[in-house]
């Protein structure tokens, strides 16, 4: 099977990307529907009736923090794209994939922070809530888990990235020589 090229294993996985990407727009837009109910519902005027502004705001940032998790994603899928599309094109040492690289890794650093932050919104908002013991230990170790996850990929990323580089700088030494 070819790697790089039309019908090759890089288009295929740049359609897979591209499927992807639609998947998490609509549950972005999914999540601006569900934060628009959330501030239109009777729960939202009930929680500021009885001075339950706290709860309301706690819910909205929350709400927030998730459609920008899914933003970034967005971000960081069409990236790939854009890296695989050059694959496609057989330009494998092309310049702009160092560049994706780089803003693939300093997205994923503001996931796990993101997520970092989300883990401690919720921790904070559960306060205000009855959640079961095995509720919040499961949402803690899943949020820690995608914390941890987009951390070491994005250093991953980050190697990945110079790596790249020195084989760039190599193949334009290289095209140069005669």
């Amino acid at each position: 099977m070819k790697i790089l090229g039309e019908k090759s294993l890089a288009s295929k996985v740049e359609v897979a990307l591209e499927v992807a990407f639609m998947m998490i727009a609509l549950l972005d837009i999914g999540m601006v529907g569900l934060l628009g109910l959330v501030l239109l519902s009777e729960t939202t005027r009930y929680y500021l009736v009885q001075q339950y502004l706290w709860q309301a705001i706690l819910l909205v940032v929350v709400l927030v923090v998730l459609l920008a998790t899914g933003l970034i994603a967005l971000y960081i899928l069409q990236k790939f794209i854009q890296i695989f599309q050059k694959l496609k094109q057989n330009k494998p040492f092309d310049r702009s994939n160092i560049i994706c690289f780089q803003k693939i890794y300093v997205a994923c650093m503001m996931m796990a922070i993101l997520y970092v932050i989300l883990l401690f919104g919720l921790n904070f908002y559960n306060h205000t809530i009855y959640y079961t013991m095995g509720e919040k230990l499961l949402l803690n170790l899943f949020l820690l888990v995608f914390a941890i996850g987009f951390f070491v990929f994005g250093i991953g990323i980050k190697i990945l990235n110079e790596i790249y580089k020195v084989a760039v700088e190599n193949k334009e030494e290289n095209d140069f020589t005669i």
